[in-house]
């Protein structure tokens, strides 16, 4: 009977889907870079901030047509110098900070990252897996919703991307800690505006009272 209840409730875990908007996010795991080499972080490193995860497969070129999408629809417009003061951050002024993440662990694709990354907005690169390159795609699976085999590429089907923007304001006073305000595997120019909106809804902790 308990060997039944725990393959009932593996199944009901594989069923439950890709975390949903609204919901909060473990504290997932990856690498980036650090020097000549990577370094393991988790999203605790990037604490106060909105962080913009962008997961791509190298090369794959529609991957890198949506990556292109969120440089163009969101990095570029939240760093704009034109923002004055809220450069780099939302309208309420929360600092914003991005990631691209490559789902390919095999060093022959780092030339890409380090030219794609900058080119297109992203303030910092990795990733997804450790920083030995091992345990590959564990962000992708988990904001999926589902495990990836590695080794079969039609596993992957056409989910081999995504987007996702975390808010990590602690104590906010819009938004819960590390709660998911976007988590989709499509994005274009047309998908630009409600993103930007959504970033723009999240407000700084309150403020503690002045000892006086």
């Amino acid at each position: 009977m308990k060997i039944l209840i725990v393959l009932l409730a593996s199944s009901v875990l594989a069923m439950a889907g890709p975390p949903p908007v609204g919901s909060p996010s473990k504290n997932v795991k990856f690498s980036v870079r650090s020097g000549e080499g990577f370094r393991n972080a988790s999203l605790k490193n990037y604490d106060g901030k909105i962080l913009i995860i962008m997961l791509m497969t190298p090369w794959c070129p529609i991957c890198q047509s949506h990556s292109k999408s969120v440089g163009d629809g969101l990095l570029d417009w939240f760093d704009s110098p034109s923002r004055g003061k809220k450069r780099g951050k939302n309208a309420k002024g929360v600092e914003i900070e991005s990631i691209l993440l490559s789902t390919e662990p095999a060093p022959n694709w780092d030339a890409l990252s380090i030219s794609f990354a900058p080119t297109n907005g992203f303030m910092n690169w990795g990733l997804d897996a450790r920083a030995d390159r091992s345990t590959p795609r564990t962000l992708l699976g988990y904001f999926r919703g589902g495990f990836i085999n590695s080794s079969d590429l039609y596993d992957w089907g056409d989910d081999r991307r995504r987007l996702v923007v975390i808010n990590l304001v602690k104590g906010s006073r819009s938004h819960g800690y590390r709660e998911i305000l976007i988590n989709t595997n499509s994005f274009t120019s047309a998908d630009a505006k409600k993103a930007r909106a959504a970033i723009d809804k999240v407000k700084p902790a309150k403020s503690l009272p002045s000892l006086r």
